[in-house]
């Protein structure tokens, strides 16, 4: 199992922690293949960083209501500002724990380890603060302090794991990262995932991500609704024109015809509950239709004058030879069929895919139709 560190800068960085590179991350915490300490300093740092960030953001949110109440009459701007201002006001009084709990629902969520400052950190931070050794850049640097506390919690981490791969972006962390064995340190998540040991995980997952991520994408079909009987609607005229029926109801010894031409689409209704399967990186979708169409057939001439009149009177009949009429025939028809999208599976094993990326997957998915079952209505 990989074990890693990340340093204040690297989560102020992503915030929402929703940029591929901290997807990918939490994806593999998730599956237990990497585990994540998180030192009490650089928690508190993040956290308050974001406290404060929020806070001034809110406090200007009711700075400006305060701007329109202070230069306007009108009365629906002036319902508006007083509300925005008092709903500011609340806000800030409570939102600090939401930032924490936040961040401590993604910690809980990952599994990470938290470590929290023990006695022996804090005599040694004391002991590197008089001595100014790393990360201290000289004697009693008070600067440097978080940045101790920091580096003591590595400490206990490689204690804990024997090899640490660690994210930061500090200069003073990075150099004295590097002088110790047990410690890897990267600039970025991007240059951690890069690593042999992080893809050779990543390609772990790949057959696991692969079949969550259809599933994912399965949960997002029925809103393009739209957008399939659309693709249906297209699909359709290539699909059923020249294709042979079977139905008692036609006239001709075999029971058979032709589609001839596929005149008006009645109806599409498309199956999100039942009947969805996948394979591969395809996912069908079953659909019901009504069209009216017209058959092409042929017909004995004996048999077409032994038909009733009123089933004569719709068809249009040619003559082709001795024995037998040719008919155009017009009937609607109820038919099954599935429509099928082929999503690329190159990006389907993305551990970092997002919802974003799953619908713009099934919008450029290749689109194929099937329909199967077809009878006069």
């Amino acid at each position: 199992m990989l074990s890693i560190a990340i340093d204040t800068s690297i989560y102020t960085a992503d915030a929402k922690r929703r940029r591929p590179a901290f997807r990918a991350l939490t994806r593999l915490l998730k599956s237990d293949l990497a585990s994540l300490a998180v030192p009490f300093f650089v928690k508190r740092e993040f956290v308050t960083k974001q406290q404060t960030i929020i806070g001034d953001a809110i406090k200007a949110i009711a700075s400006a209501a305060g701007t329109i109440l202070d230069n306007t009459n009108n009365a629906e701007m002036r319902a508006y500002a007083t509300q925005v201002h008092d709903h500011a006001k609340q806000l800030h009084a409570s939102f600090s724990p939401l930032i924490e709990s936040e961040f401590d629902d993604w910690i809980t969520e990952v599994n990470a380890e938290e470590y929290p400052i023990s006695l022996e950190q804090a005599e040694a931070v004391v002991d590197d603060y008089f001595s100014g050794a790393a990360p201290f850049k000289s004697l009693k640097h008070r600067n440097d302090i978080p940045d101790s506390f920091i580096w003591r919690a590595l400490m206990d981490v490689v204690r804990d794991s024997g090899q640490v791969h660690f994210v930061t972006n500090d200069g003073a962390l990075f150099s004295a990262a590097e002088a110790i064995p047990q410690i890897t340190p990267y600039r970025s998540l991007d240059e951690f995932l890069q690593t042999k040991e992080c893809q050779a995980a990543i390609r772990s997952l790949w057959s696991k991500t692969l079949e969550e991520n259809i599933e994912r994408a399965q949960t997002h079909l029925a809103a393009h609704e739209g957008d399939f009987v659309e693709r249906i609607t297209d699909l359709l005229p290539g699909e059923m024109v020249a294709k042979h029926i079977y139905d008692e109801l036609l006239p001709t010894h075999d029971h058979e015809a032709t589609i001839y031409n596929l005149n008006h689409i009645n109806s599409i209704n498309i199956s999100f509950d039942d009947g969805t399967y996948s394979g591969a990186t395809s996912i069908g979708l079953f659909f019901t239709l009504n069209v009216y169409c017209t058959l092409e057939y042929a017909v004995e001439k004996i048999e077409y004058h032994m038909l009733p009149q009123d089933d004569k009177k719709h068809l249009k009949v040619e003559d082709r030879n001795e024995y037998y009429y040719g008919i155009e025939d017009h009937r609607t028809l109820d038919a099954r069929g599935v429509l099928t999208l082929k999503l690329p599976d190159s990006r389907l094993g993305d551990i970092a895919l997002s919802d974003n990326d799953i619908e713009n997957l099934i919008t450029n998915a290749d689109y194929s139709i099937e329909v199967y079952e077809i009878e006069i209505e």
